[in-house]
């Protein structure tokens, strides 16, 4: 739950595009759309800096690379995505909305350490709208770091809360 309900909707709180909150918020609230954040690459553990590239263009972007441990993968409307925009100095992270039905995404299950999956995406030439940037480069970051503090913040109260009602 906290990786939907609170990581990809604060990632998209977070963001500066007004018109995609307006539009997809709505949506995630009601349970209509289920989005996940697909934020962690490789063995880099917490380390939040994308090393797959956006490469801006005429009509958006196009991503390359990939993203693992996204909970959930399967079943997801739509992934929010931080990517590193090729272009942009010193390779600044945007954070883009991506469906989950794009062309050129390939999804794979991975078994977890606990049982569970995450999933592997892998994006090749996968097409982004401009309207579909959450986060710029401006507060790219900043947006994803401050998502990924509140889900934290909200999975320890949840486990706090387990262990009280277990104790």
């Amino acid at each position: 739950v906290t990786a939907c309900a609170v990581l990809a909707t604060r990632a998209l709180l977070r963001g500066d595009n007004e018109a995609l909150k307006q539009r997809l918020l709505p949506q995630m609230v009601e349970g209509k759309t289920i989005v996940a954040l697909a934020w962690q690459e490789g063995n880099t553990g917490t380390d939040h800096k994308a090393g797959l590239k956006a490469a801006s263009g005429a009509r958006g972007y196009v991503l390359n690379g990939e993203k693992r441990f996204v909970t959930p993968a399967a079943g997801v409307d739509g992934f929010i995505v931080s990517a590193s925009v090729a272009n942009e100095e010193d390779g600044k992270t945007g954070l883009y909305y991506v469906p989950a039905d794009s062309k050129g995404i390939e999804k794979k299950l991975e078994r977890r350490a606990d049982g569970t999956f995450g999933g592997l995406l892998r994006f090749k030439d996968v097409a982004v709208a401009a309207d579909a940037v959450v986060a710029s480069t401006q507060v790219g970051e900043a947006a994803l770091q401050r998502a990924i503090d509140e889900a934290t913040v909200m999975a320890s109260v949840e486990l706090y809360a387990v262990t009280c009602k277990a104790l």
